[in-house]
């Protein structure tokens, strides 16, 4: 009977032992899967120079410890390639092809429809390599996404969202709207500085008639000069008021 239980509790320990290292190796599967998956999405990001930036994970050239190449590393880097909306997609081709971590690598590229660009819902349509980058993110900006097959390895691209496209608009707009509320400030100031200026130029000239108007009067009725003498007075004060409006 105490044989009976010691080879139960023995074969209950090899039991959990084996789960425990099929658990083990299930989540290190996993995690390398997820691994996988990650490193297959690329992404897109607008700068503000207007050119757009594609992350691709392309992959990457493994270093041993003294230093010389290994073989290609199955772990694959971000990449960025800044493009041009007039370029063509075949300019990526060219891009990722120079990118190439080994010969081998760069050698598939001499077979026809090595990198390939998708859209749509369906995977058999594909895009033109002579079609513009611009022409082709319009469409892909619909879906939200798009999907570029390089070398038979499927990379997904997320393509941003209007908001997300228009950041450095909206940021440009609201440096502009800035500074234009500064400069109506401005203008508001100067304008009523002019209108008291213009008010004080209004009020000195009636002023100054006013005054003329009473001593040419007193100077005709309660002094020794007369009519006589102030007619041609004021004729030549007259026409030269108008001289002075014409000259003005």
């Amino acid at each position: 009977m105490h044989r009976t239980n010691v080879f139960m509790r023995v074969c209950t320990a090899r039991f959990l032992q084996s789960s425990i290292t099929r658990r083990i190796h299930t989540s290190r599967c996993l995690r390398s899967d997820a691994k996988d998956v990650v490193a297959r999405k690329g992404h897109l990001e607008f700068t503000k120079s207007s050119l757009y930036k594609l992350c691709l994970p392309l992959p990457a050239q493994a270093h041993s410890s003294d230093g010389q190449k290994a073989t290609e590393a199955q772990e694959k880097s971000d990449t960025i390639f800044l493009l041009h909306s007039a370029q063509p997609l075949s300019y990526i081709t060219d891009m990722i092809r120079h990118e190439s971590p080994s010969s081998s690598w760069s050698q598939g590229f001499s077979t026809p429809n090595a990198v390939t660009f998708h859209s749509g819902p369906d995977p058999s349509e594909r895009w033109c390599a002579s079609t513009g980058i611009g022409d082709f993110l319009r469409d892909a900006a619909i879906q939200g996404s798009f999907k570029m097959t390089v070398m038979g390895q499927d990379i997904h691209v997320s393509v941003p969202t209007f908001a997300q496209r228009t950041r450095f608009l909206r940021e440009s707009l609201h440096r502009k709207m800035t500074e234009i509320e500064r400069l109506t400030k401005v203008k508001d100031e100067c304008d009523a500085i002019a209108k008291r200026t213009a008010k004080r130029f209004v009020i000195m000239g009636a002023g100054v008639l006013a005054t003329w108007w009473l001593g040419v009067g007193f100077a005709t009725f309660y002094t020794n000069l007369g009519w006589d003498t102030m007619e041609p007075i004021t004729y030549l004060t007259g026409i030269g008021m108008v001289y002075s409006g014409y000259l003005w």
